[in-house]
């Protein structure tokens, strides 16, 4: 474990002296935001750190799940090959093919949806905080979170709601996410949601579909 932390350090350390180099000044990016905020060499570390590993074992477990329902469902799989090809032929997929890819869109949200890579999140309030549903013997009363307390959720239940995503909602089924007036709103947050969504979202919407 040791070894590993040293190796990311070393590799992350190699990018930021040779962003500093005058070959890679004329580039601005990310690093050179933090080169312009701080010259904390252990914060500007950190904060590439968190967009590295938000990038990286998360997409590589949501494709892991993908790989993991495709080949039990081969009619999903042959729907995709089909839009790959008349989207992009045989030729890789461009930036702007990832985009027209609606049903590559439905694949991921459905993977997100049964298997979130952060099965379960929570938020400590800042202030008294009111939330307007919640509480009373139905649920659907207001309820007090005082300062300091923390409201916890569990997005792997949740967004296997029969009463939301009907009464498939266990199954691996991407066609839902292309229904007319489809829309769960804040019953799927895979990557939480508000002022402080999860910068993963960014990483994998790039990676995956542009």
């Amino acid at each position: 474990m040791q070894w590993s932390l040293i190796t990311v350090v070393e590799f992350v350390d190699r990018i930021i002296t040779a962003h500093t180099s005058s070959d890679c000044k004329s580039r601005y990016n990310f690093l050179s935001a933090l080169l312009e905020a701080t010259d904390d060499h252990a914060t500007i570390r950190s904060e590439l750190l968190n967009i590295l590993l938000a990038g990286r074992d998360t997409v590589a477990s949501l494709l892991s799940n993908i790989l993991w329902e495709l080949p039990r469902h081969p009619d999903v799989l042959s729907t995709l090959r089909s839009e790959i090809l008349s989207v992009s032929g045989d030729s890789p997929p461009s930036y702007d093919d990832l985009k027209n890819m609606k049903y590559l869109r439905a694949i991921v949200n459905e993977s997100q949806r049964l298997y979130p890579i952060v099965p379960m999140n929570s938020r400590e309030a800042l202030v008294d905080t009111v939330l307007p549903r919640g509480g009373g013997e139905d649920g659907l009363s207001p309820v007090m979170v005082p300062k300091g307390g923390v409201v916890g959720w569990n997005m792997y239940s949740m967004q296997r709601r029969k009463d939301v995503f009907g009464e498939d909602a266990e199954q691996f089924r991407p066609e839902r996410w292309l229904e007319p007036g489809f829309r769960p709103g804040w019953a799927y947050v895979p990557f939480s949601g508000g002022p402080r969504v999860c910068i993963g979202q960014v990483s994998e919407h790039r990676i995956l579909v542009g």
